[in-house]
């Protein structure tokens, strides 16, 4: 008999949240606050790429590094505050995305750091 948390449908609590910050610095800094808080299981810091947008009426064409956040449904409202007020940017672009499913090993890791 499968445990019933065991299920592809039960593992659906984890999150992926996304933003971007001008440095890698920068970046290892969010990734490493929100580690310390315990808020996440881990972070990716993707290589500097281009990003091309408006801003207040100007097309802006910065480098910056983006960050993929994996972490449980139960911490991203904390997740979000966290970087509305300590982000570096007046607008941090905060992303959450849903996972449908993940492997049950994968799920149990998060869940016992975060």
């Amino acid at each position: 008999m499968t445990n019933k948390a065991d299920t592809p449908n039960h593992r659906d609590d984890i999150r992926i949240v996304l933003t971007t910050c001008g440095t890698t610095e920068q970046a290892q800094a969010i990734a490493t606050d929100l580690l310390s808080a315990e808020l996440v299981a881990c972070v990716n810091l993707l290589p500097p790429m281009q990003s091309i947008y408006r801003w207040q009426g100007e097309i802006c064409n910065e480098t910056e590094v983006q960050l993929v956040i994996k972490t449980r449904e139960q911490h991203v409202e904390a997740i979000k505050r966290w970087l509305n007020e300590h982000h570096p940017y007046e607008t941090p672009e905060v992303l959450v995305l849903s996972v449908a499913d993940a492997s049950l090993a994968y799920h149990q890791w998060i869940k016992e750091v975060c």
